[in-house]
Parts: C-alpha cells; sequence; structure tokens
C-alpha cells in the first residue's frame, strides 16, 4: 500500500516523538538550571573561576581534585560565557539531553525501535538524570560517554572496521 502525500514515513514519525521526548527532557531540566551550587559544585566553581585555563588546569592536576580534567575543561569554557554558577552547568545539561537521543538508538538497535523510544523516555523522566544535568558535575557527561562507546563497540562487532573501537 502506497502513503499517502505528506504523511510521515515511519522513521520521520520516530524522529518527531524522540524530538519530543528530548523537549520534555529540556523542560524538566531548565528549572534546575538557576539552583544553588551544592556540595562538589562547589568544587567545580573554585576550579574553574576566576581562573586561567592553566590555572585550571593546575587545580585540576593538584591535590585540589581528583577527577579527569575533561569536564572542568567543558566548564571553564562556559563560564567564560557569563555567571560561572549558571553556565558551568551546560556541558551537564548539554550531556544529558544528548543521553535521550542516544539512548534511543541503543535501545533501538538492541532491543527495537519500540523499547528505545521508551528507554529515551525513561532517561527523559528520570529523576536522577534531571538532578544530574543541572548539576555542575562530570555524571552525565560520563553517561553520555557511556552509550556512545557501546554505540561504538556494537558498530565495531557488526561492521568489522577498527575505526570504531
Amino acid at each position: 500500500m502506497r502513503e499517502r502525500a505528506g504523511a510521515l514515513s515511519k522513521n520521520q514519525q520516530i524522529a518527531l516523538i524522540l524530538g519530543l521526548i528530548t523537549l520534555i527532557g529540556l523542560a524538566l531540566r531548565i528549572p534546575s538550571m538557576n539552583d544553588t551550587l551544592l556540595w562538589d559544585e562547589l568544587s567545580t566553581h573554585y576550579v574553574v573561576f576566576d581562573r586561567s585555563f592553566g590555572g585550571m588546569l593546575d587545580m585540576v592536576r593538584g591535590e585540589q581534585e581528583v577527577s579527569p580534567p575533561l569536564y572542568f575543561i567543558f566548564a571553564w569554557l562556559f563560564a567564560q560565557l557569563g555567571d560561572p554558577s549558571l553556565t558551568m552547568r551546560l556541558p551537564s545539561l548539554i550531556a544529558g539531553l544528548a543521553t535521550i537521543p542516544l539512548t534511543y538508538l541503543l535501545g533501538a538497535w538492541t532491543v527495537g525501535r519500540k523499547a528505545g523510544l521508551v528507554g529515551a523516555l525513561l532517561i527523559a523522566v528520570s529523576p536522577f538524570m534531571i538532578f544530574f544535568s543541572g548539576n555542575g558535575r562530570a555524571y552525565t557527561l560520563m553517561i553520555m560517554f557511556l552509550a556512545g562507546s557501546t554505540i561504538a563497540m556494537l558498530l565495531a562487532s557488526e561492521t568489522g572496521r577498527a575505526r570504531w573501537w
């Protein structure tokens, strides 16, 4: 049976649904962006606020911080855009939102499209993911890289191409 003119294809429908799920995730995460800095976010603020790039790296290399430097590099770059207590959280927000479609891709690849959409929705509305997407630490960045590296591993094993490893 032919599709009607103007009707969305299955891929377009899924893209639309995934976009809506991601927008729901964004709407749920925005309110926490203005929360007061708490706990280890204060450490991130201390490392990135009012320091040069080299000074920030020196702080990360020293005894002050035991976390890997990638998040601090992103936080420092974003902190240059305005109020660091807000902008240093943007890498977490972006990574938390990127995890939503990555979860769909991983689910669609391994257990099917519907399960991928359910997984993406669960990530979008998860209280933990919402909290950590507004937290100025590397938690959501790690989750995003975990999902991305799992997809890369699946690509490597399916295609046999070394570049995915």
